[in-house]
C-alpha cells in the first residue's frame, strides 16, 4: 500500500464536506455463475480521493458492488474480479470481503488496474469495494468479475511458472538448443558449469503486455528472477493471466563471441547512445554504489569516475543490432 500521510487528513477533511453517502455503482450488484460466467459494472464519478486506504460503507470516495457468486456443482473454479480506469493515471484501490464481512482479497498497486483472483470462494455475496485512492474529480473505473470452471488452485508463490498455470489446457513440448552467448570473455575465463547451471531443464513462458501499450499488467515483477532464463511475467490488462500451452525442454551450449562481434555489439552501443545524467538522483547513489564495489573488474583505464556522466543506451535499437548479426 502507497501511503502519503500529509495527503490523508486533508483529503478526509474535504471528504467530510461532500453530501451524501458512497458513490454506487452501477449496477449495484451482479452474479457469476457457471450459467452466466461474467458480469460488469461502472463506478463513479468520484469528486474526491482517499489515500488514507480505508475504504468505508459510508465515503464520497468509495463504491460498493455485491457479487453474488454460484459454483460450480464440481471441482475447482475461480473468480477474477478487476477495474480498469477511464483515465490513466488515475489510481483506484481493490477491496473484497467475503459474505461474512471478512477481508478475502485486495490489490492496491500504483494504478487503477486491479486485480483479485479467489480461489475456489464459497458461495454467497461478495462485497466488492472501489476506492478512488487518488483520482481526478469526475473520476470513472469499469469493474468486472468472471467465473472460471475447472482452473487449478495457484501454488503459493506467485513468482512461479506455474502461476495460474491451467492444467486442462492443450499442451506441446519440444526440445529446444538454447545459446548463451557470453561478450568479451574467452574460453576459460568463466565456469561454464556454472553458467549452464542457472538454465531450468525446461520453461513455459508467459504472455506479455502487447508493445506500445500500458504497463500495468499486474503488481509481480516481470523482472527478478532466481534463474537465467526469466520466469517472471507481465499479463494482458483486464483478462485471466495464463501460460502459454508450451513447454520448452532447453540444450543449453556456452559460446563465445567473436572479437568482431564483440567489437561491433560496444560500437553499436555507443552509436546508439546519448550521454546525461539521471531525473532521480538515488539512481545515481546506485550506480555510484555499484561503480565502488564492481568497477575494480573493468580495468585499469577503464574506471568510472564519481560523478562522471552517465551514458543511456537505446536498447530496443541495440537488440534490432544484434538480431541482425547474431546469425553471421
Amino acid at each position: 500500500m502507497r501511503v502519503r500521510p500529509l495527503l490523508v487528513g486533508l483529503v478526509l477533511g474535504v471528504a467530510a464536506l461532500v453530501p451524501g453517502a458512497s458513490v454506487a455503482a452501477t449496477p449495484a450488484a451482479g452474479t457469476v455463475s457457471p450459467v452466466a460466467a461474467s458480469v460488469s459494472w461502472s463506478g463513479g464519478p468520484f469528486l474526491t480521493s482517499n489515500p488514507s486506504g480505508l475504504c468505508f460503507a459510508v465515503d464520497p470516495s468509495c463504491d460498493i458492488y455485491a457479487l453474488t457468486i454460484v459454483p460450480p456443482a464440481t471441482g475447482n473454479y475461480t473468480v477474477e474480479i478487476t477495474t480498469t480506469p477511464s483515465s490513466e493515471g488515475d489510481d483506484y484501490d481493490l477491496y473484497v470481503n467475503g459474505p461474512t464481512g471478512a477481508r478475502v482479497g485486495s490489490s492496491t498497486t500504483p494504478s487503477g488496474h486491479e486485480r483479485v483472483v479467489l480461489t475456489n470462494p464459497a458461495a454467497g455475496t461478495y462485497s466488492v469495494r472501489t476506492l478512488a485512492w487518488l483520482v481526478s474529480p469526475g473520476g470513472t473505473y469499469t469493474g468486472k468479475a468472471t467465473l472460471a470452471v475447472g482452473s487449478a488452485p495457484p501454488p503459493a508463490n506467485p513468482g512461479s511458472v506455474l502461476y495460474e498455470y491451467d492444467p486442462s489446457a492443450a499442451q506441446a513440448k519440444v526440445e529446444v538448443p538454447l545459446r548463451v552467448v557470453a561478450v568479451g570473455f574467452a574460453p576459460g575465463e568463466l565456469d561454464e558449469a556454472k553458467v549452464l547451471g542457472e538454465v531450468p531443464n525446461f520453461q513455459r513462458p508467459g504472455v506479455l503486455i502487447p508493445r506500445g501499450e500500458g504497463s500495468s499488467g499486474d503488481q509481480f515483477p516481470l523482472f527478478g528472477a532466481e534463474t537465467l532464463v526469466n520466469h517472471g511475467r507481465n499479463y494482458y490488462n483486464n483478462s485471466k493471466p495464463f501460460t502459454v500451452p508450451y513447454e520448452y525442454t532447453w540444450k543449453p551450449q556456452l559460446i563465445y563471441a567473436s572479437t568482431q562481434f564483440t567489437t561491433g555489439l560496444f560500437n553499436a552501443m555507443k552509436a546508439n547512445s546519448a550521454a546525461g545524467d539521471f531525473s532521480n538522483s538515488r539512481n545515481r547513489q546506485y550506480l555510484e554504489g555499484y561503480n565502488a564495489t564492481r568497477g575494480v573488474y573493468r580495468g585499469t583505464g577503464a574506471l568510472v569516475e564519481p560523478n562522471a556522466p552517465v551514458r543511456f543506451v537505446d536498447g530496443e535499437k541495440v537488440e534490432d543490432w544484434i538480431s541482425a548479426n547474431s546469425k553471421a
